[in-house]
């Protein structure tokens, strides 16, 4: 007697090892290979292609062709009495219950290819809504409401560019039969302006929500404060706003029960950060991006950095401003948990930078750092890398606006050499700042030292990046490097642009060979 691994166990084997091509093939191998992968193609068809190729919308339309063909009898008679025209395949019963398998919605997906597959099937295009299109799309939904078990994330996405369709419409939660679903959901996305009234239901039913992601204007602050205001589960929030939203700040600053793990806020303005301080036993991800600087003060950091976050491992700011002494106090306050730090900010904010290097220094578990280091705290730089031995990925920013790049640079001739006697051993990643230069000779230096150092990694080679005033002898060196296994010029800019920075010498050397004659 033959003995087969349960189909749970096959699945969970096939998420963690097979891409999706993978699992197609998989379908052909046998009937007990094709039950465990048909599920897992399912779950969430429309995420597997990529949705900017109008090529792709042809087998979105035919997953609509699919679905259209696990809809009800009755329904596909209501369709066809409403002047819908369904292909006769359509009349047959599908091999296997797709609608059960769905995980995960995309109303604007679906809604699209949905109008999509009427205008190839009708030979037409869909410029406006019709009630053909409003009800096919209706019936779907209703039809994954009530079949799908598995069913737990509801997304709004930004509409795409089709052939055959143009108007997208929403259709209320409430005339789709949704609220068992929506008592069920656990993850909410929206990266469009959607109708109020969806997000009201959705507070009205849906309190056990784990994630929401949000793209807004700020022009809805009251229903997202609402949508906020009754979740008990809550552990992922991202927002996305143009505006300030201070009901909604008001609703976070206030909810002593919150247990939030990870936040990503992308405000215009100013985000208040003590909104989060609530979340000090269970925050692990904390990333803010902010653009505008003149509601910035030291207030606005000053309860957030005093707070113990026990749990935090990735800290990433960007922000035109930034009180580094701060800074430095919140790292020193996580108690070395902190892997990944990304802190971008402009030159006006070098103040205390000594003070914020140190404080990175004490970050034994660190990973990853992405920071602008400023003239005067260069020369920390050893003492950090001699510290956190256990760094990956090293980006060093500029500091700078875009129209400065090109003016202002910073000769560490002296300091990079000294930089490769400690590069850690599991380094993968070393970019210097745009606006970082060094002679050929330190170069070539900081390479010999990092072969020196680099002899137990065994065939991994380093990613690095140098981009300023590069001379005909700094490609030499760096090619020369490439050659000995040091260097990774297959993979990187590096590498790909090597044949770039030689044609710009031979033009510059031609076009003075000319100017001279």
């Amino acid at each position: 007697m033959k003995k087969y691994l349960p189909i749970e166990i096959l699945q969970k084997i096939f998420c963690s090892q097979l891409d999706i091509l993978t699992l197609y093939n998989c379908l052909l191998v046998n009937r007990l290979w094709c039950k465990t992968v048909v599920p897992l193609l399912w779950q969430n068809p429309f995420s597997h292609f990529d949705k900017n190729k109008i090529q792709r919308w042809k087998y979105k339309s035919s997953l609509i062709n699919t679905y259209v063909t696990c809809l009800d009898s009755n329904v596909k008679n209501y369709l066809k009495n409403s002047d819908i025209i369904l292909p006769e395949e359509i009349n047959k019963r599908s091999t296997f219950n797709y609608e059960t398998f769905l995980q995960s919605l995309d109303y604007t997906l679906l809604f699209q290819s949905t109008g999509n597959w009427i205008g190839e099937v009708e030979n037409c295009t869909l410029r406006k809504l019709t009630l053909r299109h409003y009800l096919l799309v209706e019936e779907l939904c209703k039809l994954f409401f009530s079949s799908s078990r598995n069913l737990k994330e509801l997304i709004y996405d930004k509409p795409h560019s089709l052939p055959h369709v143009q108007e997208l419409r929403y259709i209320p939660l409430k005339y789709l039969g949704a609220e068992q679903f929506m008592s069920k959901l656990v993850s909410f996305k929206v990266y469009d302006l959607i109708p109020n009234e969806i997000i009201i239901s959705l507070s009205q039913i849906s309190h056990h929500l784990s994630e929401i992601q949000i793209e807004t204007t700020g022009d809805n602050d009251d229903v997202l404060a609402s949508l906020i205001s009754v979740q008990k589960s809550l552990k992922k929030l991202v927002i996305c706003s143009e505006d300030n939203l201070p009901k909604l700040s008001d609703v976070l600053r206030k909810n002593l029960s919150l247990s939030l793990t990870h936040v990503e806020i992308n405000w215009e303005f100013c985000v208040p950060f003590d909104i989060f301080c609530n979340c000090s036993d269970t925050l692990e991800y904390f990333s803010v991006q902010q653009y505008y600087s003149g509601s910035i003060s030291r207030s606005t950091f000053h309860q957030f950095s005093n707070t113990q976050f026990k749990k935090l491992h990735t800290l990433k700011i960007i922000t035109p401003k930034l009180y580094l002494d701060q800074i430095s106090t919140l790292i020193k306050n996580t108690k070395d948990t902190l892997k990944y730090i990304h802190l971008d900010y402009e030159k006006i904010s070098i103040e205390s930078s000594v003070e914020l290097i140190n404080s990175i220094s004490t970050c034994s578990q660190l990973n990853t750092l992405e920071i602008f280091v400023p003239d005067d705290s260069i020369s920390c730089i050893v003492n950090l890398l001699s510290s956190c031995t256990k760094l990956q990925r090293i980006s060093f920013l500029t500091g700078d606006s875009l129209n400065d790049l090109d003016t202002y640079t910073v000769d560490i001739s002296d300091i990079l050499p000294k930089i490769g006697k400690i590069l850690p051993n599991n380094l993968s990643t070393f970019y210097l700042s745009h606006n970082w230069i060094t002679t050929a000779n330190s170069l070539r230096d900081f390479l010999k030292e990092c072969e020196k150092n680099f002899k137990k990694r065994g065939e991994k080679k380093l990613d690095f990046r140098i981009i300023k005033e590069l001379s005909a002898e700094h490609i030499d060196v760096i090619e020369e490097f490439g050659k000995r296994g040091i260097l990774d010029l297959e993979d990187t800019a590096l590498g790909k642009n090597l044949q770039f920075y030689r044609q710009q010498f031979e033009w510059k050397l031609a076009r003075n060979i000319i100017v001279n004659k």
